[in-house]
C-alpha cells in the first residue's frame, strides 16, 4: 500500500480497523499451518529437538504478533468490547430471562458482560 495512502487515512477509524484486520487474517491463516507443523513434530515418532524447537518458536512468534498487531486497534481488546456490552444492559427491560444459572442477579449489565465473554470463548453457555 502506498505510503501516502497510509498517512493520509492513518486517524480513519474504519481503514485503521480494515488494515489491522487483514493482517490478523493473514496472520492467522499463517498461524494455521505453523501450528499444523508443530503439532506434526510432536507426534512424530521420533522427537527432534530441533524440528520442535524451530516450530514451536515459528508459532509463538506468530502469537505474539498476532497479539501485538490486534493491541494496535481499541476494537481487538478485551476491555472496551466488555465495557460496549455493559452499557448495552442499562435496563432490565434490555435483556431477556432466563440468565445464565451462575449469574443469580438480575443485573442486565452482568448478563450482556457474560453474554459479550461467551461469544468470544464457547459461544454457547455450559454448565
Amino acid at each position: 500500500m502506498p505510503p501516502l495512502l497510509v498517512r493520509a487515512y492513518r486517524h480513519h477509524e474504519p481503514f485503521v480497523y480494515d488494515i489491522v484486520n487483514l493482517g490478523r487474517e493473514v496472520l492467522a491463516h499463517i498461524s494455521t499451518v505453523a501450528a499444523t507443523n508443530f503439532s506434526d513434530a510432536t507426534q512424530s515418532p521420533e522427537l527432534d529437538r530441533f524440528t520442535l524447537e524451530k516450530t514451536a518458536s515459528i508459532y509463538l512468534e506468530l502469537l505474539n504478533d498476532v497479539d501485538a498487531l490486534v493491541g494496535t486497534d481499541t476494537a481487538f481488546l478485551l476491555g472496551p468490547w466488555l465495557r460496549m456490552a455493559r452499557k448495552l444492559g442499562t435496563s432490565a427491560n434490555d435483556c431477556g430471562l432466563p440468565f445464565h444459572p451462575s449469574d443469580h442477579s438480575p443485573d442486565c449489565q452482568n448478563f450482556f458482560e457474560w453474554n459479550a465473554r461467551v461469544q468470544l470463548t464457547t459461544w454457547n453457555p455450559t454448565t
